[in-house]
């Protein structure tokens, strides 16, 4: 079961969700933004072994930020990581990802993040950018199809070069 699509850990009642899930046997991965993962709530979903994957798409604070449209996001979601590790992610029932996707202010740095996330045993996600709704707005965060194709060929080569991984 994934929690996500706006920001789950707003919503008041999502340990009761986890639960309930959880009673049932199933397994959960929570997609965040970070900005409200507290100590405790990571220690929290840490021992409900909940997956839990960290919204990331730059690990330099300006484009973070930037990215975010909010000062202080950067830190924010390092954070979040600290807060995430120190209660035991990654583990073996616990796995822990970064979400980034491919736009014009990180598509430099994108190897360097998936390099980053391999080496800390993290998950790394990578997804390429529709360009709707505000996007639309902000034309420089536009790549083209071929530049999206040739980042995921070269993460792929970084996986089975590097990391072994096919």
């Amino acid at each position: 079961i994934i929690l996500g699509g706006g920001e789950p850990l707003l919503y008041p009642h999502l340990f009761e969700v986890i639960d309930f899930i959880r009673s049932k046997g199933l397994i959960a991965d929570l997609f965040t933004n970070g900005l409200t993962l507290t100590d405790d709530v990571a220690q929290r979903l840490f021992k409900r072994d909940i997956g839990v994957v960290l919204k990331m798409n730059s690990r330099k604070e300006a484009v973070q930020d930037a990215l975010a449209g909010k000062a202080g996001t950067h830190a924010a979601i390092n954070k979040a990581l600290q807060a995430l590790l120190d209660a035991g992610y990654p583990s073996e029932k616990c796995s822990l990802g970064v979400e980034t996707i491919i736009c014009g202010p990180n598509y430099e740095e994108l190897p360097d993040i998936w390099r980053w996330a391999r080496e800390q045993s993290i998950v790394p996600y990578v997804e390429a950018m529709t360009m709707q709704g505000r996007a639309k707005e902000h034309s420089n965060l536009e790549v083209s199809p071929e530049q999206v194709k040739a980042m995921f060929e070269e993460l792929s080569r970084i996986d089975r070069e590097e990391f072994q991984c096919n």
